[in-house]
């Protein structure tokens, strides 16, 4: 399976599970140690993610988030 095959089959997922394996994906490759965060950083990233699982915040597809902001610039 190549990785644009996997992207795919991610993309069909419900948001809060495609959110919860960027998660995971992010926890394997120990993003603290290798990208050197800061603590801010670390901490608003924990809380973001936190919103996400518990529904606080509305997800919305990139796509969407690039056609209302090339929008603003016509």
């Amino acid at each position: 399976m190549t990785i644009e095959q996997i992207l795919q089959e991610v993309a069909l997922l419900p948001a809060p599970t495609r959110a919860y394996i960027a998660e995971k994906i992010l926890e394997m490759i120990d993003a603290e140690e290798q990208i050197n965060l800061s603590p801010e950083w670390i901490s608003l990233i924990k809380k973001r993610v936190s919103d996400i699982d518990a529904g606080v915040v509305q997800m919305v597809k990139a796509d969407e988030v690039m056609k209302q902001i090339w929008s603003e610039f016509k």
